[in-house]
């Protein structure tokens, strides 16, 4: 759904003119994976391994959120090729909009020997409630090479691999864009580029 008006000037009288424009967009998402913002994930390595036991350690701190569709199900896959994962399956679902203005002389031609554009696109977001979940940790892992194996030390890390607990839903919003354009009609203020 889109509108667009002429809100300063006549339009196309070669006058300056102000146009504007808004559009609104129903959005429908296939599939999600967002890592928070905030994760992170750090390392400490011994500068000194006196006896071979120096001591590591390893941690993290992050969150997962994940949405697909009930169509994604593993037990309920199709056997060939087929498109309904993609055109009929949605995890979440939102609005989004854009808006712009633009500021030039229009003649009748709708054409303009300068204009400046401004709009700001992407407004909006998704709600993921199909299959969310988030999966998070929070664990430091120390050990040191005098600790024991490798098995040992695998058992210990298995730790920073989180845990994956359903959630109701989350939301992701849009890529919002600011976009500021100008254009100038060389030939109509006197100038060439060519010969």
């Amino acid at each position: 759904l889109s509108y667009a008006r002429t809100l300063i000037g006549t339009p196309l009288s070669s006058d300056m003119q102000l146009l504007a424009g808004a559009g609104v967009k129903y959005l429908a998402g296939i599939a999600a994976i967002q890592l928070d913002p905030t994760s992170e994930f750090f390392a400490n390595y011994p500068t000194s391994t006196i006896n071979g036991g120096g001591e590591h350690s390893v941690g993290v701190n992050y969150r997962i959120y994940s949405a697909y569709p009930n169509a994604f199900n593993f037990s309920n896959l199709p056997s060939g090729f087929s498109t309904n994962l993609i055109t009929n399956s949605t995890a979440g679902i939102g609005l989004g909009a854009d808006i712009g203005f633009t500021l030039g002389a229009f003649d009748s031609a709708s054409n303009s020997p300068w204009q400046v554009a401004l709009s700001v696109t992407d407004i909006g977001s998704i709600r993921w409630d199909q299959n969310a979940s988030l999966r998070s940790a929070a664990d430091t892992v120390v050990a040191s090479n005098a600790q024991g194996n490798k098995d040992t030390l695998n058992a210990q890390l298995k730790a920073l691999g989180g845990v994956d607990s359903s959630i109701g839903s989350f939301t992701t919003t849009l890529p919002t864009t600011v976009h500021l354009a100008g254009a100038l009609d060389l030939s109509a203020i006197g100038l060439s580029l060519g010969s």
